[in-house]
């Protein structure tokens, strides 16, 4: 396996434990690896995606447009922005959850 398959391996193992409601002993010892490299991999996939924590702040710039798309958070804050603002960077808010 070279090193980019290893990577697209441990990403996909990871991807895998995070929707497997398990504990990463047991999930480890299902898939045939250690806990301690299954946590590598969680550490290395969540430096790759840069992933966006609550109260964390992002850059989104300005855009110009006339129509609004609004994030409504459970918290009950509203975030307003243009339809010009980039997918990712609204993909991004809405995993922050206010």
């Amino acid at each position: 396996m070279n090193r980019n398959e290893r990577r697209e391996y441990g990403k996909a193992l990871a991807d895998q434990w995070k929707t497997s409601g398990i504990s990463q002993e047991a999930f480890a010892s299902a898939n045939n690896i250690s806990a301690h490299r299954l946590r590598y991999w969680l550490y290395k996939r969540k430096s790759l995606t840069k992933e966006v924590t609550a109260g964390s702040f992002i850059r989104i710039g300005t855009y110009e447009s006339t129509h609004d798309i609004i994030i409504s958070y459970p918290s009950g804050v509203e975030l307003r922005l243009s339809s010009g603002v980039p997918v990712m960077v609204i993909k991004e808010l809405i995993k922050m959850q206010g």
